[in-house]
């Protein structure tokens, strides 16, 4: 689990847009900041110690261990999203 959003319609039929983010350590020890979004997102941008947009659904980049990593999506209708849980 890398997100939690309580009293919400997220990955419901109802919310069906969603983006989220994670930090993850590969086995020979580099770490990467992780995203990830719905069908419809378009672009990722990152903000905070990772920074760039990312086009389409998902990214993996290195990351430093420690330090903010915030992921928002740009969906195919222009409008944006934040990660889910922030």
């Amino acid at each position: 689990v890398v997100a939690r959003a309580a009293d919400t319609a997220a990955c419901s039929r109802f919310g069906q847009h969603v983006v989220a983010g994670t930090r993850w350590k590969s086995p020979r020890g580099h770490w990467y900041a992780l995203g990830a979004g719905s069908r419809q997102v378009v672009a990722l941008t990152t903000s905070g110690t990772v920074s760039g947009t990312h086009a389409g659904t998902a990214f993996a980049v290195r990351a430093p261990r420690d330090g903010a990593v915030r992921v928002r999506a740009r969906l195919a209708n222009g409008e944006t999203l934040a990660e889910v849980g922030r």
